[in-house]
Order: structure tokens, then sequence, then C-alpha cells
């Protein structure tokens, strides 16, 4: 049995009985789709989001209300078969940073009865109407697809504006992220040109290509290996003139960093200082 099968058991996927997208009050069609900008495959994102996730994970899980009290020991500890509680939370603030939403189902048994939950990681999730009901409509990066009623799930959101159901994804910090990019490839383009183009010569008269490359790789060998215990660069007639080439790329400064830094860091945690209490 698969997790897929494990989190929804034998559940109709409702696919055939689906009638439309709920009908949101805005214009926009109550659709999710994960943001594939990369903001977990850079350094400085990752090590904030990891930040807050950790902080995240210390919390201890209170049930509000009694409807449900018999569920508090299982989140305090192992909220599926899969992830203890630590695991649990971590896997939600991660999520929640990077997609600005996140989804908690219900592990059910074959009599309906709430186990454990799970958290979700949906390529896309629709709203959509099912018998005059509101369906959230998973779909998984194995192209599997699930329908679950709406009010059974836990769904976490943050910059929500434009959608009635769904946050805004994080394309924002789209032109900091460049920025850092552009940033980090001008650093090894600036090693590369470093250990390459150093010196400017002029061959005294005519050769032949071959003798230029000859000439070109002897004063390399002698003058700019490790070979080269002297410190001092000696040059025949071959050349009549010989400038070292100074390369000087556009760094961003200390001070433009920590402020670039700083804007991701108020984009995704700092303004979330979690609690003492996860409740649910």
């Amino acid at each position: 049995m698969g997790l897929f099968n494990k989190i929804f058991g034998n559940k109709n996927n409702n696919e055939t009985e689906v009638q439309n997208y709920f009908q949101a009050l805005t214009a926009y069609t109550p659709v999710f789709t994960t943001y594939q900008g990369g903001l977990y495959e850079m350094e400085l994102t990752r090590a904030i989001i990891h930040s807050f996730a950790t902080a995240c994970s210390k919390l201890k899980p209170e049930i509000n209300g009694t409807a449900y009290k018999n569920l508090e020991k299982t989140l305090q500890f192992r909220p599926n078969p899969f992830m203890n509680t630590s695991q649990f939370l971590y896997r939600i603030a991660t999520i929640l940073s990077i997609d600005n939403n996140a989804f908690i189902v219900p592990i059910e048994d074959e009599y309906g009865t709430i186990t454990g939950y799970f958290p979700v990681l949906p390529a896309n999730c629709e709203v959509v109407d099912i018998k005059g009901t509101a369906y959230l409509r998973f779909t998984f990066g194995t192209g599997a697809r699930q329908a679950i009623e709406l009010e059974k799930v836990g769904v976490l959101t943050q910059f929500q504006y434009q959608d009635d159901f769904f946050g805004s994804d994080n394309s924002a910090l789209r032109p900091t992220m460049d920025l850092i990019h552009a940033q980090n490839e001008g650093i090894v383009e600036n090693i590369r040109n470093s250990a390459t183009i150093r010196f400017l010569a002029k061959i005294a008269g005519k050769l032949k290509e071959d003798d230029v490359i000859k000439a070109r790789d002897d004063f390399s060998k002698y003058n700019l290996t490790g070979k080269n215990k002297s410190g001092l660069i000696v040059v025949d007639k071959t050349f009549s003139d010989f400038t070292q080439v100074e390369s000087k790329p556009f760094l961003v400064n200390h001070a433009q960093m920590k402020q670039i830094a700083q804007v991701l860091y108020s984009a995704i945690a700092t303004h979330r200082k979690p609690r003492k209490y996860a409740v649910f």
C-alpha cells in the first residue's frame, strides 16, 4: 500500500461528480498551483525557512474545544504513521513558507473515524462543487487526484488578498532572488576570469599559429604555475609588449547584501513568530 492510499484510503475521488469550480466572490478561479520560482533552491532562503520551521517544530499541539480532544495526544506524539510531531510541524511550516498555502488532511479508518493528520503537498489544488458542497481537489506530482470536503481540511494561508480561498504565491520575491543569483554568478565568473586571462602579450614579428600557441603555453608553464617559486616573470624577445590585465568586476557591497537578506527575512519568516502552542 502506497502513501496515497494510506492517507486517502479507498475514498472515491469524485471525478465524475464534479460539477464546476466552486463559485467564489472574486473574479479569480479558485485554483492554487505550486510556485516554481526556486525559493527553496537558494541557500539564503532555505536557511531562513529552516530557521522558522525549526522554531515551529518545537511547538506543542493542542485541540481547541472538546469535539476531537481524544486526538490531542496523537498530535502531540505521532500525528500520522510516517512522522513524529516535530517532523509534522516542521513540514507544515516549510510548505507554508514556500507556497503560502498548506493543507492538512485527516487520515480516517474504514469506519470514518479520524486517526491522524498528514500535511499534503499537491502540485495543484482546486475548489470544486460536488452536489452543492465545496471540495478541495488535489492533483499530485504523480498525476494522482483526490477530492475531499473543504470543511475536513486544515487550510493555512498567508498573503491572501486576490483569492477567496488561497494565498498568493511568492513571485513578488523574484526580483530579489534574481539579484542574489546574479551576484553569485558574478562571484563565480570573477574567480574564473582571474584564473584565466591575466596578461596581454604582443608577439614581436610574425609567427605561425602553432608557434604562437607554443609561445603562450611555454610562458604559462614557466611563469604562471607552481613551478615558478621565485615570484619573478621572465620574458624573451618573443614578446615586444607585455601588460598585466586587471579584472575589476562589480560586486554588491556588504551593506547592500545585508539589506537584500533583510528583505527576504521580512518576507519569509520574521513577521510570523511562532507561539508556545499550535492550536488545532
